[in-house]
């Protein structure tokens, strides 16, 4: 499976308790990855002790998640969002 997290609200909601959750998903061999609403500009950019838990992670400078992911290529089975509006909406 492809699992996609969010970063704001929803990692950030309770990273140690995610960071358990993203090592047994990966333990199952489902590949987790990130997306963000974020740009990728250094000041809005995740830290290594984030990203690295990831297997790729997305900034989509606010565009759409679900499709600007589908652009990239990336078809995620499960999204874990805290406001999945933000999935097909611009922000």
């Amino acid at each position: 499976m492809l699992i996609c997290f969010d970063y704001d609200e929803t990692f950030t909601a309770d990273p140690e308790m995610w960071k358990r959750v993203i090592s047994t998903m990966k333990n199952h061999n489902h590949v987790v990855i990130l997306a963000t609403m974020r740009y990728d500009a250094a000041s809005e950019a995740l830290p290594p002790s984030v990203t690295n838990l990831f297997d790729a992670v997305f900034y989509t400078g606010r565009k759409a998640k679900l499709l600007e992911l589908e652009r990239r290529g990336f078809k995620p089975d499960i999204w874990i969002e805290d406001n999945p509006r933000w999935l097909f909406k611009d922000g």
